[in-house]
């Protein structure tokens, strides 16, 4: 059974979507940019500060949901220019550790901002909940 998912500290969705969505044990997370919970845009031309915004809304969403960003299998990431691979690789490095998600990136026209995130997430079970804590402290 499908079963949306949500948190009060991301920015609501902007349109007739979900921020996520759960089947079974799998997390399907609708793309993410650098906006607030108040949908204000973090970082105006600064696609690392969007990107750690980005990555902080997904990581809270998880959470909020009884995941974490360790449970993140695959990523796809939109970048209004390609030549902004470096930074945002520099931005979202410190997220995620070994083995990393799966990832395609994408060079594409977004609506005003840089970079947008979707992900797949596939929740743990029993010992991980504890990594998945210390990993969230890591994190803030």
């Amino acid at each position: 059974m499908k079963q949306e998912m949500t948190s009060n500290r991301i920015p609501p969705v902007f349109g007739p979507y979900s921020s996520a969505v759960a089947v079974d044990d799998m997390i399907f997370i609708s793309g993410n940019a650098g906006y607030d919970r108040n949908q204000k845009l973090v970082g105006e031309g600064d696609v690392k500060a969007q990107t750690r915004q980005a990555l902080e809304n997904i990581r809270m969403l998880l959470e909020d949901n009884g995941a974490c960003l360790d449970d993140i299998v695959r990523t796809t990431v939109y970048l209004s220019d390609i030549a902004l691979w470096a930074d945002f690789n520099e931005a979202y490095e410190p997220f995620f550790r070994k083995p990393y998600p799966a990832r395609t990136c994408i060079g594409c026209q977004l609506n005003g901002f840089l970079v947008e995130l979707e992900c797949t997430a596939r929740r743990g079970a029993g010992e991980r909940r504890a990594a998945c804590g210390r990993q969230n402290e890591r994190v803030e």
